[in-house]
């Protein structure tokens, strides 16, 4: 029962926290996080979203704002906090430190043998 605890307490560890919802180019939000895909290369890049025109939007790229055009970008998502997979993550955290300092019996550390 407790490695099964303690397997799904890591698995909950080991996801991420965020959420890339699927948005488009008239939905962005002014100072928000998106991951843009590029057309031609397929490279995505985390950009923060400054403003837009009728055929080019500008982005803010570590402290740079960049333009892209329109017609090069094939997909835009916006990345999100998900708090219910951050709270799931906390709690198994919590249960798994718990299982563990639980079933510690007190026993001493033995002495290491040094050459």
């Amino acid at each position: 029962m407790k490695k099964a605890l303690i397997i799904t307490a890591s698995l909950f560890l080991l996801q991420s926290c965020y959420t890339y919802k699927s948005t488009t180019f008239n939905n962005m939000k002014v100072g928000k996080n998106y991951i843009i895909a590029h057309k031609n290369s397929g490279k995505k890049t985390e950009a923060r979203y400054v403003s837009s025109f009728s055929d080019t939007i500008l982005v803010k790229i570590n402290g740079a704002v960049v333009k892209f055009p329109v017609n090069k970008i094939q997909s835009i998502k916006r990345k999100k906090i998900s708090v219910l997979v951050l709270a799931s993550g906390i709690a198994a955290g919590t249960v798994g430190i718990a299982i563990l300092l639980n079933s510690y019996k007190g026993l001493p550390i033995p002495p290491q043998v040094q050459n």
